[in-house]
């Protein structure tokens, strides 16, 4: 029994051992499988040329360790795979320029894909060199056979061009643009401003870069040939001029001029000669140039100045001979031929003389163009004779000037503060009278034709300023009433309307659209709505003592005694506002002209006033006039100042920094204290002590 149990346990552990041989056997043959389905991988693509920059055209062969696989490669820059393009022959890589990265896989079936192989190429031929032209950049007085060589490579050829445009040709040489021919020939330039051009070229080799040369083909300026040297002559002249360059055309000027090619004076066509006529006295500054067609004009010859002497023009008077008023004459004589000419006056009747040298023996020697005060009462003979070295003096020319006392006539009245003229008609306020109107047809005889002083509405007291327009008489007097007249019938003058505007002191007044503007001594300066004539209101004041007025625009000009002139807003009637001031003694009348305002001053005469920034006039002369500065009448360049006991006072204010006195009418013997004045035509009416009439122009 034992026995049994003793092999049935041999029996199992033998059968143990088998199945574990069994299993160990059978996982050491999966083992053995295993490795024999091991799959191996292409070798990665071969470059048989390193990747670089070549100066020549590449051809690359690519190739694989692994037999039988099959390479694909792109040139595009993408990642090759089986459809790309198989590799069959080397690839080209060509072209100047030309830059290329491959990129090749190789595949066999069975097999990994190998990895993307990546080369980069980049073809740069050698340059040719830059053309070398045989003349550089520049003027030059004849045509020019301009070689161009090209040193490297031998064999290059030369591209170029004459118009300015760029010379091209592709990497085989083959000409886009210009004209090829060998290195070292020439090219012809027979045209000026002329551009030339080049490159080199040739095959397989990259364009040179451009070389670039401009040529300026120029005649010779003339010459002089013969004839007249520079100098001064007596009579006429001949210069003959000549060019170097054959067939030229000879153009000049004698008057300074820039001579202009085809056009004015020149000599006989092509053939390169001119001969300059001076046939008349003159001074000459002849200038030349030389032209050919297809060549710049030469520069131009200073040939010289020539002065041909004659008789000198007969003196000019700028003022002819006349009857003046009382007003000094300023005659300017002139002699126009020739500029540099000197003047011989005299004024005592004899004849003006001259020596050789133009150097005066009897009268007065002056530029040309020299003015000549003719200022004395009576009657002037001005005689006067043109004389300049090297020529013949002129004819000697009489002009006669009388100057007149300036008084015309005049009326008694008690006191005549203003005064309008409109037609043949003066228009005067008077103290005793109210408006007078007298005929002023002849000056000479002047009379009352009609006077009215309305006692209703209002009564007019003292007649202080008066302003006409058309028909119609505005007069303000110095009790502050305001009377507004019909003059259509000057014979029968009629109110129409009146008020009191208040205040005493009415002094001036002016009118502008539908507003009188009056200055009141009391209450200021006023505006008064006249739009209604039968019923004139007061709309604004503004406080001060005024006693002249000037408008202009939206601007109030107020002679407002102490402190000065006034400059006010008026934009709005109702509210007239201060815009400045320039302070004088005792302002009266204003006038304004542009941006200059004229105030006469009782203390301090004829100011003149830069008003041109209204908010800070300035002073920019002064003249003191002899007496009491009231009136202003302003006439052209001429102030006609009425200055009581000075009389009338004519100021010239041309030049408004420097004021002078043109001329003054005062009669001692009756007094007329001149309080205002008006200029119409030849004659200065008076508003004084009496109604005077002056003449104060031919």
């Amino acid at each position: 029994m034992k026995k049994m149990m003793k092999n049935r346990i041999s029996l199992n552990l033998r059968m143990l051992l088998i199945m574990t041989f069994v299993i160990l056997l059978s996982a050491s043959m999966n083992c053995s499988n295993d490795e024999d389905t091991t799959v191996d991988t292409v070798g990665t693509p071969i470059f048989d040329i390193a990747v670089g920059t070549y100066n020549a055209d590449q051809s690359v062969v690519i190739s694989t360790e692994t037999a039988g696989a099959v390479i694909y490669y792109t040139t595009d820059g993408t990642d090759p795979t089986g459809a790309s393009t198989e590799y069959t022959a080397a690839v080209s890589v060509a072209g100047h320029g030309t830059a290329m990265t491959i990129k090749a896989i190789a595949i066999k079936s069975d097999m990994n894909d190998s990895s993307i192989a990546e080369a980069a190429y980049t073809i740069n031929y050698d340059a040719v060199s830059m053309p070398v032209f045989s003349q550089v950049t520049g003027t030059y007085n004849t045509n020019l056979s301009v070689t161009i060589d090209v040193s490297t490579p031998i064999g290059a050829t030369v591209i170029y061009t004459i118009d300015g445009s760029t010379p091209a040709a592709d990497t085989d040489c083959n000409i886009t643009n210009g004209i090829a021919i060998a290195s070292g020939d020439s090219v012809a330039i027979t045209t000026t401003d002329l551009t030339l051009n080049a490159i080199g070229c040739k095959t397989t080799w990259a364009n040179s870069s451009v070389s670039s040369a401009v040529y300026t083909i120029q005649t010779l300026p003339p010459e002089y040939a013969s004839g007249a040297t520079v100098g001064t002559y007596t009579s006429g002249q001949t210069i003959d001029l000549s060019s170097s360059t054959a067939a030229t055309t000879i153009y000049y000027t004698t008057d300074g001029s820039t001579p202009v090619c085809g056009s004015g004076l020149s000599g006989v066509a092509d053939s390169s000669t001119a001969t300059v006529l001076l046939s008349t006295s003159g001074v000459y500054d002849v200038n030349a140039i030389a032209c050919l067609a297809g060549w710049t004009a030469s520069t131009v010859a200073l040939i010289g100045t020539y002065t041909i002497t004659g008789t000198v023009s007969d003196p000019v008077y700028g003022t002819p001979g006349g009857t003046f008023t009382n007003v000094p004459v300023d005659v300017t004589i002139t002699v126009t031929n020739p500029a540099s000419a000197t003047v011989i006056y005299t004024t005592d009747n004899s004849t003006p003389t001259a020596d050789a040298g133009c150097n005066a023996t009897n009268g007065t020697a002056v530029a040309s163009g020299t003015s000549v005060s003719v200022g004395n009462a009576g009657s002037t003979t001005l005689i006067a004779i043109g004389c300049n070295l090297d020529w013949i003096t002129s004819s000697p020319v009489t002009q006669i000037y009388s100057v007149m006392p300036g008084f015309a006539s005049e009326l008694a009245y008690g006191s005549i503060r203003d005064v309008a003229v409109s037609g043949n008609y003066a228009y005067a306020v008077d103290a005793v009278n109210g408006l007078v109107v007298i005929d002023i047809t002849d000056p000479l005889s002047p009379y009352q034709l009609s006077a009215l002083r309305p006692t209703t509405p209002v009564y007019m007291q003292n007649g202080m300023g008066i302003y006409i327009i058309a028909t119609t008489a505005y007069v303000i007097d110095y009790s502050g009433n305001l009377f507004i007249i019909d003059i259509t019938t000057p014979a029968t003058p009629t109110l129409v309307g009146a008020a009191n505007i208040g205040g005493s002191g009415g002094y001036d007044i002016f009118v502008a659209g539908s507003y009188a503007y009056i200055a009141n001594n009391s209450l200021g300066f006023q505006i008064v709505d006249i739009s209604t004539p039968a019923s004139p209101t007061l709309v604004g004041t503004y406080a001060a003592t005024a006693k002249g007025v000037f408008v202009s625009g939206n601007v109030a000009y107020v002679g407002a005694g102490y402190p000065g002139l006034l400059i006010l807003d008026i934009t709005d009637p109702a509210t007239p506002t201060l815009t400045g001031v320039y302070n004088s003694a005792d302002a009266y009348s204003v006038v304004v002209s542009g941006t200059t305002a004229y105030l006469a001053d009782s203390w301090n005469g004829l100011l003149t006033i830069d008003v041109s920034t209204l908010a800070s006039p300035a002073l920019v002369s002064r003249y003191d006039t002899p007496g009491s500065a009231y009136g202003i009448d302003l006439v052209g360049n001429l102030a006609y100042v009425s200055d009581s006991s000075g009389g009338l006072q004519i100021i010239d204010v041309s030049t408004p920094d420097t004021p002078v006195l043109a001329g003054s009418y005062y009669d001692a013997d009756d007094s007329a204290y001149p309080y205002n004045a008006v200029i119409s035509g030849s004659y200065a009416y008076i508003a004084g002590n009496m109604f005077q009439i002056l003449q104060v122009a031919p």
